[in-house]
């Protein structure tokens, strides 16, 4: 709580309240630990509030599970437990094997159907070299 001639403190449980008064932190309660700790401005318009992080121990500490990664091949037979065989689709006709690509990952003719306008479209050289 902070009053209009001076700044006062009311701890909560659980924080050191510090008061800084002319460019010195002095501390409300009589035991500074190295836990959470406020410091009031001399207007009392600034908290700057200070919380590192906790030490743990080492003998406490886990390691961290191995995960085993989901197999992210967007082409698996209906089951979704094997992957389907596409060497079938290098023998078949471009637009044949996109229709199926198609159909096997769900998607649109877009994804499958690249556009040619960059390929076919006029090299022209760079006017500027530094360009």
């Amino acid at each position: 709580m902070l009053s209009r001639n001076g700044i006062t403190a009311i701890a909560r449980r659980g924080y050191d309240l510090l008061r800084a008064n002319s460019s010195q932190v002095h501390s409300v309660s009589p035991k500074t630990t190295t836990s959470t700790q406020v410091v009031v401005a001399d207007d009392g318009r600034t908290l700057v509030c200070w919380h590192p992080e906790p030490h743990i121990p080492y003998e406490f500490s886990l390691p961290l599970p191995n995960e085993k990664e989901p197999n992210s091949s967007a082409i698996k037979s209906l089951n979704g437990n094997d992957i389907r065989d596409v060497t079938h689709l290098n023998d078949m006709k471009e637009t044949l094997a996109r229709e199926e690509l198609m159909k096997m990952t769900h998607t649109t003719k877009h994804r499958w159907f690249p556009r040619l306008q960059k390929k076919k479209a006029k090299k022209t050289p760079m006017e500027r070299p530094y360009l």
